[in-house]
């Protein structure tokens, strides 16, 4: 591979950044671009990890687009912070880091009820390429000089989706991250995965006129209100008059983001990007009813749940919570029973989900 220097003067990163191609565990081929900090070979030194995912208008194969528009990447490079950068690029169209618009419009990002149902299923979480780029990255935590307390992620629009879908999946690993005008979270599932991410320092952004590409800023205020509500460490800002075309050079021209984001330390570092998961968490046991609100046992290394309530004996509404009770939403009508069971989701990626417990026992209003 070869290795290109960057000089005092702001070069373009298509001539600063050396090419590379990645073949994954399953076959899968992606074109990458990387830089190394030009004192690498002599410096005996570890260096932080800038992550990039790129959004849809700049998938290909030409190994060229994705380092062409100006973005936060454009201004980690232009900084005076020195770290290994790998941008991956995903094949055209209909190929996508995060499904959506190549599964016929299904919300498979995270914070949405089908993502819920793909981490308890254990089927992939993203698209081929996504698990591709994740090794990628796994790569180079292993084979380079890599300050693992200081793995750092940026992405915007669908980019921005694998960026929150990488946090969901593997949060030991980032000390930040910042989403660009990407997530499609959703008020009923967002606490499938919010409780992954508190531990991540997260700048997300958002323009309030994106009505672009199916990525309403919603989405994002969804998905920060849930991690701030958990105590998490997440700033959102929305951007007046920002769009799906001008929301990526306003973000990455933010006073203090790119020092912000070289600030941040993950203390408790591990890679578990290629790690098996272990034992699946215990069912909730002891579920009860405390007039019309719904109880359990909390279960440890458990960060949210999901609750299914039946009516009649038929499933009717599912729920995810942080805590170990719930009030359903709907009328509890005099003389129908009630009765629910819940399933564990794990706060780390150490574990697999728990089986879902008993049912309950019944509720009669």
């Amino acid at each position: 591979m070869e290795e290109v220097s960057k000089n005092e003067e702001k070069i373009a990163m298509n001539s600063a950044f050396a090419y590379g191609s990645f073949t994954a565990s399953d076959g899968t081929v992606i074109p990458y671009r990387y830089y190394l900090p030009e004192d690498y070979a002599t410096s005996g030194k570890n260096y932080p990890v800038f992550f990039y995912l790129h959004g849809n208008g700049s998938r290909g194969t030409d190994n060229k687009a994705h380092l062409s528009a100006y973005s936060i990447n454009t201004a980690v490079f232009n900084s005076d912070h020195e770290c290994i950068m790998i941008a991956p690029q995903c094949p055209g169209r209909p190929e996508e880091w995060t499904l959506y618009g190549s599964v016929g419009k299904v919300n498979t990002y995270p914070g949405s009820k089908a993502y819920a149902e793909f981490l308890e299923s254990g089927e992939p979480y993203g698209s081929k390429y996504f698990c591709a780029a994740a090794e990628l990255l796994d790569m180079f935590l292993t084979d380079y000089r890599a300050d693992t307390s200081r793995v750092y992620l940026a992405g915007g629009s669908n980019g921005a989706g694998a960026v929150w879908n990488l946090m969901a999946l593997y949060p030991e690993v980032f000390a930040a991250a910042v989403p660009i005008a990407g997530s499609r979270a959703t008020e009923e599932a967002v606490h499938s995965v919010a409780h992954r991410m508190k531990d991540i320092a997260i700048w997300t952004f958002h323009g309030d006129q994106d009505n672009e590409a199916g990525v309403p800023p919603e989405g994002t205020r969804i998905m920060s209100a849930a991690i701030k509500d958990i105590g998490g460490n997440i700033t959102y800002t929305e951007v007046v008059g920002g769009n799906h075309s001008n929301i990526w050079r306003i973000a990455a021209d933010t006073e203090g983001l790119i020092d912000w984001l070289f600030a941040q330390r993950n203390g408790s570092f591990e890679n578990t990007i290629s790690k098996e998961k272990g034992e699946a968490l215990p069912a909730p046991t002891n579920l009860s009813w405390n007039g019309n609100t719904a109880t359990w046992d909390a279960v440890e290394n458990a960060g949210a749940y999901k609750i299914t309530l039946y009516i009649s004996g038929i499933a009717a509404k599912t729920y995810y919570t942080y805590k170990n009770s719930f009030t359903p939403d709907i009328p509890l009508h005099d003389g129908v029973q009630y009765n629910f069971i819940v399933r564990a989701f794990p706060q780390k990626n150490q574990y697999s989900i728990s089986a879902e417990s008993a049912m309950s026992g019944v509720y009669v209003s």
